[in-house]
């Protein structure tokens, strides 16, 4: 009786031991997905920040592109009229060159009549 009771004693020894060994293991290994998690929500807490940044950089290009566009239709606009106006001014200066080199012909005509 003494020996069977001497071999389950032995028994749940080891058995507590293997328990305290496990108990170790999985304190250590709890441990470790703590540490884990800590450090994947600083990250995440750093890639949320990094995010809002980029998202506050996108709206500042974003307006600074449509303030860009706005400006190059607005010079576009002035470049087309600039040029219309240039044409209308060649044309214009062309006509009053014609003009006054027929009135210069006709000047010469007279001052110099066709016999001379």
């Amino acid at each position: 009786e003494l020996q069977k009771l001497q071999h389950d004693y032995d028994k749940l020894k080891d058995q507590r031991d293997a328990l305290l060994r496990e108990n170790k293991k999985l304190s250590d290994d709890l441990g470790d997905c703590k540490n884990q998690l800590s450090e994947a929500t600083r990250r995440i807490h750093e890639m949320d920040l990094e995010i809002k940044r980029l998202e506050t950089e996108r709206e500042e290009l974003s307006a600074a592109y449509r303030e860009a566009e706005s400006l190059r239709k607005q010079e576009e606009a002035k470049a087309q009229r600039l040029a219309q106006e240039l044409a209308q001014l060649r044309h214009d200066y062309e006509k009053r060159l014609a003009q006054k080199e027929e009135e210069l012909e006709a000047l010469s005509r007279e001052v110099l009549p066709s016999g001379a």
